[in-house]
Protein backbone atom coordinates (compact mmCIF):
# COMPACT_ATOMS: atom_id res chain seq x y z
CA UNK A 1 0.00 0.00 0.00
CA UNK A 2 1.10 3.67 -0.94
CA UNK A 3 2.63 6.00 1.73
CA UNK A 4 -0.59 8.14 3.38
CA UNK A 5 -3.08 5.42 2.00
CA UNK A 6 -5.68 3.70 4.59
CA UNK A 7 -7.86 0.76 3.85
CA UNK A 8 -11.32 0.30 5.65
CA UNK A 9 -10.18 -1.37 8.74
CA UNK A 10 -7.40 1.48 9.65
CA UNK A 11 -10.30 4.10 9.08
CA UNK A 12 -12.78 2.74 10.91
CA UNK A 13 -10.34 1.96 13.55
CA UNK A 14 -9.30 5.66 14.05
CA UNK A 15 -13.21 6.35 14.04
CA UNK A 16 -13.61 4.65 16.49
CA UNK A 17 -10.94 6.62 19.02
CA UNK A 18 -12.79 9.65 18.27
CA UNK A 19 -14.83 10.92 21.00
CA UNK A 20 -18.84 9.91 20.31
CA UNK A 21 -20.07 13.44 20.25
CA UNK A 22 -18.08 13.60 16.72
CA UNK A 23 -20.34 11.77 14.64
CA UNK A 24 -23.12 13.98 15.80
CA UNK A 25 -21.49 16.91 13.85
CA UNK A 26 -22.28 15.08 10.32
CA UNK A 27 -25.70 14.36 11.38
CA UNK A 28 -26.08 18.47 11.98
CA UNK A 29 -24.26 19.36 9.06
CA UNK A 30 -25.64 17.15 6.27
CA UNK A 31 -29.40 18.68 5.74
CA UNK A 32 -27.54 22.09 5.22
CA UNK A 33 -25.41 20.59 2.38
CA UNK A 34 -28.08 18.60 1.15
CA UNK A 35 -30.57 22.09 0.61
CA UNK A 36 -27.61 23.69 -0.33
CA UNK A 37 -26.48 21.08 -3.16
CA UNK A 38 -29.96 20.76 -3.99
CA UNK A 39 -30.26 24.41 -4.69
CA UNK A 40 -27.58 24.53 -6.85
CA UNK A 41 -28.27 21.62 -9.02
CA UNK A 42 -32.09 23.68 -9.40
CA UNK A 43 -30.35 26.99 -10.21
CA UNK A 44 -28.31 25.25 -12.97
CA UNK A 45 -31.54 23.56 -14.02
CA UNK A 46 -32.75 27.22 -14.32
CA UNK A 47 -30.09 28.67 -16.07
CA UNK A 48 -30.17 25.49 -18.75
CA UNK A 49 -33.81 26.04 -19.22
CA UNK A 50 -34.02 30.01 -19.97
CA UNK A 51 -30.68 29.11 -22.48
CA UNK A 52 -32.21 26.19 -24.24
CA UNK A 53 -36.11 26.04 -23.59
CA UNK A 54 -36.08 22.21 -22.93
CA UNK A 55 -38.92 22.47 -19.72
CA UNK A 56 -37.35 23.17 -16.07
CA UNK A 57 -38.01 19.45 -14.97
CA UNK A 58 -36.14 18.10 -18.15
CA UNK A 59 -33.35 21.12 -17.53
CA UNK A 60 -33.34 20.08 -13.43
CA UNK A 61 -33.12 16.45 -13.96
CA UNK A 62 -30.33 17.12 -16.55
CA UNK A 63 -28.29 20.02 -13.92
CA UNK A 64 -28.53 16.69 -11.51
CA UNK A 65 -26.86 14.04 -13.91
CA UNK A 66 -24.65 16.45 -15.26
CA UNK A 67 -22.56 17.24 -11.81
CA UNK A 68 -23.30 13.92 -10.43
CA UNK A 69 -21.65 12.44 -13.57
CA UNK A 70 -19.22 15.62 -12.62
CA UNK A 71 -18.56 14.40 -9.89
CA UNK A 72 -17.55 10.35 -9.79
CA UNK A 73 -15.75 10.96 -12.51
CA UNK A 74 -13.89 13.84 -11.45
CA UNK A 75 -13.91 13.31 -7.49
CA UNK A 76 -12.79 15.72 -5.06
CA UNK A 77 -9.94 16.80 -6.80
CA UNK A 78 -11.83 18.09 -9.60
CA UNK A 79 -14.38 19.72 -7.24
CA UNK A 80 -11.74 21.68 -5.87
CA UNK A 81 -10.54 22.81 -8.95
CA UNK A 82 -13.55 24.09 -9.87
CA UNK A 83 -13.59 25.91 -6.94
CA UNK A 84 -10.35 27.98 -7.50
CA UNK A 85 -11.74 28.47 -10.98
CA UNK A 86 -14.28 30.25 -9.82
CA UNK A 87 -13.11 32.11 -7.41
CA UNK A 88 -10.76 33.41 -10.05
CA UNK A 89 -13.60 34.53 -12.02
CA UNK A 90 -15.40 35.96 -9.26
CA UNK A 91 -11.99 38.00 -8.19
CA UNK A 92 -11.64 39.11 -12.00
CA UNK A 93 -15.33 40.53 -12.49
CA UNK A 94 -15.03 42.24 -9.40
CA UNK A 95 -12.10 44.02 -10.15
CA UNK A 96 -13.45 44.89 -13.76
CA UNK A 97 -16.58 45.59 -12.47
CA UNK A 98 -14.56 48.44 -10.14
CA UNK A 99 -12.72 49.34 -12.78
CA UNK A 100 -16.23 50.25 -14.69
CA UNK A 101 -17.60 51.87 -11.48
CA UNK A 102 -14.25 54.15 -11.14
CA UNK A 103 -14.72 54.97 -14.66
CA UNK A 104 -18.19 56.30 -14.53
CA UNK A 105 -18.21 58.36 -11.04
CA UNK A 106 -15.27 59.79 -12.08
CA UNK A 107 -12.60 57.59 -10.36
CA UNK A 108 -12.18 56.32 -6.59
CA UNK A 109 -12.01 59.30 -5.17
CA UNK A 110 -14.54 61.25 -6.47
CA UNK A 111 -16.96 58.02 -5.95
CA UNK A 112 -15.80 58.06 -1.82
CA UNK A 113 -16.45 61.71 -2.36
CA UNK A 114 -20.10 61.24 -2.80
CA UNK A 115 -20.56 58.90 -0.06
CA UNK A 116 -21.53 60.75 3.06
CA UNK A 117 -18.06 60.14 5.41
CA UNK A 118 -20.53 58.46 8.66
CA UNK A 119 -21.40 55.76 6.11
CA UNK A 120 -17.36 54.94 5.47
CA UNK A 121 -17.11 54.70 9.40
CA UNK A 122 -17.14 51.31 10.33
CA UNK A 123 -17.12 51.52 14.42
CA UNK A 124 -18.41 54.82 16.28
CA UNK A 125 -16.94 56.34 19.20
CA UNK A 126 -17.48 53.35 21.59
CA UNK A 127 -16.55 51.44 19.34
CA UNK A 128 -19.41 49.71 18.26
CA UNK A 129 -20.31 48.85 14.91
CA UNK A 130 -21.90 51.78 12.21
CA UNK A 131 -23.96 49.78 10.39
CA UNK A 132 -27.78 50.55 10.53
CA UNK A 133 -28.06 46.76 9.89
CA UNK A 134 -26.10 46.30 13.08
CA UNK A 135 -27.87 48.68 15.03
CA UNK A 136 -31.92 47.10 14.03
CA UNK A 137 -30.07 44.08 15.51
CA UNK A 138 -28.66 44.88 18.31
CA UNK A 139 -31.62 46.54 19.43
CA UNK A 140 -34.15 42.91 18.50
CA UNK A 141 -31.47 41.08 20.09
CA UNK A 142 -30.77 43.39 22.57
CA UNK A 143 -31.18 41.64 26.71
CA UNK A 144 -34.29 42.38 28.07
CA UNK A 145 -33.59 44.86 31.37
CA UNK A 146 -34.15 43.63 34.48
CA UNK A 147 -36.83 45.50 36.52
CA UNK A 148 -35.22 47.28 39.56
CA UNK A 149 -35.83 46.18 43.04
Amino acid sequence: MEPGAYNVSQISSASATRPAWSGWWSIVLLPGSVIWAAAQVRAFGQVMDENSGMGLKSAILLAAVLVAAYSVVGGLLADAVTDVIQGIAVLAGLIILGAIVAGHVGGVSAGLAQVEPQRLKVFDAQGEPCSARSRRLRSRFAAPSLPSS
